[in-house]
């Protein structure tokens, strides 16, 4: 499990975090923020523990990424290219 401070900005997981299939995700957040996660194919419990409405994005570097409501949790997959949706926020 790991946890990532959002800081209001955008943020790539480290190696390390992007090993961990439980991912939660902190701060308040003026605008939505996005969490980019490596092109590999996994997939990541994702709980959006943040505030200020915007929610978060999960996506690769250059493909497309699904948002995470504020205090919602999803499960989700980077399919190598894009990060899609396994289940609806929670």
């Amino acid at each position: 499990k790991a946890t990532v401070a959002m800081a209001d900005a955008n943020q790539t997981l480290t190696q390390p975090q992007a090993l961990c299939e439980s991912i939660t995700l902190t701060g308040a957040l003026t605008a939505l923020r996005d969490v980019i996660v490596p092109t590999v194919q996994r997939p990541y419990w994702i709980f959006a523990n943040v505030t200020g409405g915007f929610g978060v994005r999960v996506k690769t570097s250059a493909g497309t990424g699904i948002t995470i409501a504020d205090g919602k949790r999803a499960l989700v997959e980077c399919d190598g290219t894009d990060v899609v949706r396994f289940t609806a926020d929670v």
